[in-house]
């Protein structure tokens, strides 16, 4: 049975993979360092991943002139995308069904009223699964807040307020979904007028024990 870091490690390899036969089938006569630019990787490791699946008959690398080849699928190739695609499509439900249910169970502890009117602060996928957690909670009195607006804009079907909109005490609890500088997203809302009680970053918990050092990473 693989460790976790053997299962990430292949993982990572697979799409990696993936994203090479995408990027050979649209475009045949791409050269090596647009695909290595495109995937992100070395222009030698996108060299040797090129030979390893010709080697394994997923592609046929055919030189046409001087410097400058043409990959083509093979029907092996074409196979492999689709069984690497649906794997791809499986894992990432996974960790969609795992994130959501994470969700759940932070927010039912919460024990909200349906009647409460509830913010999320930041427009992520993190909020979209949040949206859908408290309907699924049957909450109904849900808006969307953000602190970066160009005019009247929306996000789910709903308009986005900003953060000089909110009345004190209009929210019993805002939501942050922004996964990264959480430190700028809660001090943008203490200069709001939000009192830290009433702030909880998803997946993190309360202010008070993120703050506190006390929060582990639920993901890691």
């Amino acid at each position: 049975m693989r460790s976790k870091n053997e299962h990430s490690e292949l993982q990572r390899e697979n799409y990696r993979e993936l994203r090479l036969l995408e990027e050979v089938e649209h475009a045949p006569n791409v050269s090596q360092r647009r695909l290595a630019s495109h995937l992100g990787i070395a222009l030698g490791v996108t060299n040797v991943l090129l030979k390893s699946l010709a080697r394994k008959g997923y592609i046929r690398i055919v030189r046409v002139k001087w410097k400058q080849w043409v990959y083509v699928l093979t029907p092996s190739g074409i196979s492999r995308k689709v069984y690497l695609t649906l794997a791809y499509i499986d894992n990432f439900l996974d960790h969609y069904r795992r994130i959501r249910q994470l969700l759940r169970n932070d927010l039912k502890d919460l024990a909200l009223s349906k009647e409460a009117s509830i913010a999320i602060y930041g427009r992520t996928e993190l909020t979209e699964l949040a949206f859908l957690v408290l309907r699924d909670l049957g909450l109904k009195n849900i808006s969307v807040l953000d602190s970066e607006l160009d005019g009247e804009e929306e996000f789910l079907g709903m308009p986005v307020r900003s953060l000089d909109s909110i009345m004190p005490g209009e929210f019993s609890k805002i939501f942050v979904a922004k996964s990264s500088d959480l430190g700028k997203s809660i001090d943008e809302l203490e200069s709001a007028g939000i009192p830290t009680s009433d702030v909880v970053t998803l997946l993190h918990g309360s202010v008070d024990k993120l703050t506190s050092g006390n929060v582990v990473g639920r993901l890691e």
